[in-house]
C-alpha cells in the first residue's frame, strides 16, 4: 500500500513503521526460506560408533568400531551363559533418531532370535549405563535373516509408550537356546547426520550379501556370494560370483549401498557376465532381478529382464564376454539389491564386475524469440537464441562451456555469443550441490548460417 504523503509527523512515523514491519516480514521470509533449501540441499553422512565394551564372550570386539564396512566381533552364548556388546557414539544421540546396526543372523537359526536383543542406552560415566527406551526383541528380525553374510537392522529408540529418547549408544545381546554354542558377527552401528563438508555422493560405502530369508534351510549353504567386495572395486579384472548349486533353487543376493539417495533419473550401471549364457540377452536372464532401495523402502518394483527401463549392451574392448546392463530409475535410491536364484538341473554362477551409479544428464529447452527453435539459425537471429534447462534440480548449479572447456555462464538459461557464421560447440554442466562428484556434462550444437551476398545480375543481350 503505498504511503499517503502528508506533512503530519503522526502519519510519517506510522508510514515508517509499515515500511519498517513490511521490511522486517520480507527478511524473515527469506531466511526462512533459505534456511529451508539450506537443510534441502545438506548430505548426510553415517555417524559410526567409535568405542565399545563387552561381557561374556565377545572376540575381536575392536572390529565393530574400526570403520571397516568388511571386518566384525564375534558374539557367543550358550543357554547358561549370555554375552553384550555395548556400541558407543561419540556424542549423545538425539531422541528421534534412527540407529542401525550391521550384523550376521545368529548361527542357531532363526530360533536363537528370540534371545537376541537390541537396546539403546545412555552412559553417565565409563561403564554406568542405564537403558534408554525400550529393548528390541522383534519378529521383524526374521524378514531380514540371512543364511550368510550381513543384514542391517534399524530402529528408533523409543519408550514402551512411544515417546523418543536420546542415547549414547546400543547395545547386542545374544543368550542361547540350548547347551550349543551359537554365535553371530557385528559389522558397525551408525546414525546418520548432517556433513560437515562435501561428500562423494556416488560412492560405494558398503555391502550386504547372502541367502533370501524365505528360503533359509540347510541346502541354502551350497549357495554362496564370493568376494562381494570385488563388486565395485573399480578392477573390471574381478568379481563378486553369486553361485547357486544343483537344484537349489534359492535366491542370492548383493547389496551394493551408496554414500547418499540419488535423484529421480539417475542411471545404475551393472557389468556382469552370466556363465551359464556367454551370449547374453535380457530374455535370458531367468532369475536374476535388481532391486533399487531408499533405505529399508523399495524404489520401484523389481527390474526383470522384461523390464522396459533395462538395457544390455555387450562391453565395448571387453576380453571376458562382460555386458553391460543398464536402467535410468525414475525413484531415488540409496541401494540396489542384485538377486540371482537358482535353475532346476544346473548349477549357476553369476559375475559382478562393477556397479555404479550415474548423475543424470541435464535436460534443456531450445528456443528462438521465445519460440521452439532448430539449427541452423541466421546470424540476425542468434542474439535471440536461448537455451533454458528443464526439470531443474534445487540442489545443483548449472554452468555453460565452450569447446575449449571455458566457461561461459551459470545459470539455468544461456544465450550464446556469435558473431561470425559456423558450426560451434557447448557443454552445459550440472554440479549438485554438496557433492564433490565430477560435473555431470551433455553437449550441445548450434548451427548459425550467414546472410545471403548481394544478388549477381547478369545482363544478357540479343546478339
Amino acid at each position: 500500500m503505498p504511503c499517503p504523503v502528508m506533512h503530519n509527523q503522526t502519519f510519517l512515523r506510522s508510514c515508517s513503521g509499515r515500511v519498517l514491519r513490511l521490511l522486517l516480514l520480507l527478511l524473515l521470509i527469506f531466511l526462512i526460506s533459505g534456511e529451508a533449501l539450506y537443510a534441502q540441499c545438506t548430505r548426510q553422512e553415517r555417524l559410526y560408533a567409535s568405542a565399545t565394551a563387552s561381557t561374556g564372550n565377545v572376540a575381536d570386539e575392536g572390529n565393530a568400531v574400526d570403520d571397516l564396512v568388511n571386518s566384525a566381533s564375534t558374539i557367543s552364548a550358550t543357554l547358561v551363559f549370555t554375552s553384550t556388546q555395548y556400541l558407543r557414539f561419540s556424542e549423545r544421540i538425539a531422541g528421534g533418531t534412527p540407529v542401525t546396526i550391521k550384523l550376521t543372523a545368529p548361527s542357531g537359526g532363526i530360533g536363537v532370535l528370540s534371545n537376541l536383543t537390541l537396546q539403546a542406552y545412555t552412559e553417565s560415566a565409563p561403564g554406568v549405563r542405564t537403558n534408554a527406551g525400550a529393548a528390541v526383541v522383534d519378529a521383524s528380525l526374521l524378514s531380514v535373516l540371512t543364511a550368510s553374510g550381513g543384514m542391517e537392522y534399524t530402529f528408533t529408540p523409543k519408550t514402551g509408550a512411544g515417546a523418543n529418547v536420546d542415547y549414547d549408544g546400543v547395545s547386542v545381546k545374544l543368550g542361547g537356546v540350548n547347551l550349543t554354542t551359537v554365535s553371530m558377527s557385528v559389522y558397525h552401528a551408525f546414525v546418520m547426520k548432517n556433513a560437515t563438508a562435501d561428500v562423494s555422493c556416488n560412492q560405494v560405502i558398503d555391502y550386504l550379501y547372502g541367502v533370501k530369508a524365505a528360503a533359509v534351510n540347510l541346502l541354502t549353504f551350497a549357495n554362496k556370494v564370493e568376494e562381494p567386495e570385488k563388486a565395485f572395486d573399480g578392477d573390471l579384472a574381478s568379481y563378486a560370483a553369486l553361485k547357486t548349486a544343483v537344484g537349489v533353487l534359492t535366491g542370492l543376493y548383493e547389496t551394493v549401498i551408496f554414500k547418499t539417495p540419488s535423484q529421480p533419473g539417475d542411471s545404475l550401471r551393472i557389468i556382469l557376465k552370466d556363465l551359464n549364457n556367454p551370449v547374453l540377452t535380457l530374455a535370458l536372464l531367468n532369475g536374476f532381478s535388481v532391486q533399487p532401495y531408499l533405505g529399508q523402502t523399495p524404489a520401484g518394483s523389481p527390474l526383470t529382464g522384461a523390464s522396459t527401463l533395462l538395457n544390455l549392451r555387450l562391453l565395448e574392448g571387453g576380453t571376458e564376454q562382460q555386458y553391460v546392463l543398464t536402467a535410468a530409475i525414475p525413484d531415488p535410491f540409496d541401494r540396489v539389491e542384485i538377486i540371482v536364484a537358482g535353475l532346476a538341473g544346473v548349477a549357476r554362477e553369476l559375475r559382478i564386475y562393477d556397479v555404479t551409479r550415474i548423475a543424470r544428464e541435464p535436460d534443456f529447452n531450445f528456443t528462438v524469440s521465445g519460440q521452439p527453435g532448430s539449427s541452423p539459425v541466421c546470424i540476425t537471429k542468434v542474439n535471440n537464441v536461448l537455451y533454458t534447462i528443464t526439470g531443474a534440480e534445487s540442489c545443483a548449479a548449472y554452468r555453460w562451456y565452450g569447446a575449449d572447456n571455458t566457461l561461459l555462464a551459470s545459470g539455468p538459461s544461456f544465450t550464446p555469443t556469435v558473431t561470425t557464421a559456423g558450426t560451434y560447440t557447448y557443454y552445459v554442466a550440472a554440479q549438485r550441490t554438496g557433492c564433490t562428484n565430477v560435473e555431470t556434462k551433455k553437449q550441445l550444437s548450434l548451427t548459425v548460417g550467414a546472410l545471403p551476398g548481394p544478388p549477381t545480375l547478369t545482363i544478357q543481350t540479343n546478339p
